[in-house]
């Protein structure tokens, strides 16, 4: 009976002693104080993450042709925020194009010019551009390298020695002459956009010509392997071949005149605009 007794009052203690601990507990815990500063927030999507964001942005939005979204959605303080100068461009030529086919010249030429500041020695992808502003890129690069030159020119004119009179020490005016004439602009095989310094669209004019000419020659030299020593081609199969083959001696001859006539007509009209520029 004692005995029972005895391990009723131990169970109703201990029942008390650990509901009185479970209330000093919540006691402890709503009497802590959180400091601000010791709670880090984290904004969803780093720095990184934006930048990758904006530039697959633009490449979907260009891929796309909305072209609208695109000039609405990039400015100049968002392309500044991203890190990467070769993404920059990307998007810088993705609003020329865009602006070019919305007859934006100023927008197009603002962007090209953001181009230049980035990478002077950059060339635009020909295939990928239209030839309008690959023209145009090729007029402002010639002025801002010209402006370039003036600027380091009146750099080392304001730092030019005097004498003891105050006076500047006169030196000979130089005179600006072409490194080329006007004639060069006939050559083939691309000879002119290498002279000027588009070297992308040279190489291309220098295949598409060597290419036309090739098929040209083969074809001929193909012919004269058909006639006979009379000149004549007797068989019929061989009739069919050297038909054939004529064919593809006008289309070589044919490719080869038409790439060497885009090539000079831009070359002349580029070489006209750029001594316009310089008078």
């Amino acid at each position: 009976m004692v005995l029972a007794k005895s391990r009723h009052i131990y169970v109703a203690m201990s029942f008390i002693l650990l509901l009185f601990g479970y209330r000093i507990e919540a006691q402890d815990d709503s009497n802590v104080v959180v400091s601000p500063a010791s709670i880090e927030t984290q904004e969803p999507g780093s720095d990184t993450d934006e930048v990758v964001l904006n530039h697959e942005r633009a490449e979907q939005l260009f891929a796309s042709h909305d072209c609208e979204a695109l000039l609405n959605q990039f400015d100049v303080r968002q392309i500044n925020r991203i890190s990467q100068p070769n993404q920059r461009i990307d998007i810088w030529r993705y609003i020329a194009i865009c602006d070019y086919l919305n007859e934006q010249s100023a927008g197009s030429d603002d962007a090209l010019n953001a181009i230049l500041k980035e990478d002077v020695d950059y060339e635009l992808p020909p295939f990928d551009t239209p030839n309008g502003v690959l023209k145009r890129f090729s007029e402002l690069k010639i002025a801002y390298l010209r402006k370039i030159k003036e600027l380091e020119q009146a750099r080392e004119k304001a730092q030019a020695p005097v004498v003891e009179d105050n006076k500047t020490i006169a030196e000979p005016r130089a005179i600006k002459r072409r490194r080329f004439g006007k004639g060069l602009m006939l050559l083939p095989f691309g000879g002119p956009q290498f002279v000027l310094g588009n070297r992308k669209m040279g190489r291309v004019h220098a295949v598409t010509q060597t290419v036309g000419l090739a098929l040209n020659a083969g074809a001929f030299w193909g012919m004269q392997i058909l006639k006979d020593d009379r000149g004549y081609v007797n068989q019929v199969e061989d009739v069919q071949r050297y038909e054939r083959l004529w064919n593809l001696h006008i289309l070589g001859l044919g490719v080869t005149i038409l790439s060497y006539g885009i090539s000079a007509v831009d070359g002349l009209l580029s070489y006209d605009s750029s001594e316009s520029e310089s008078e």
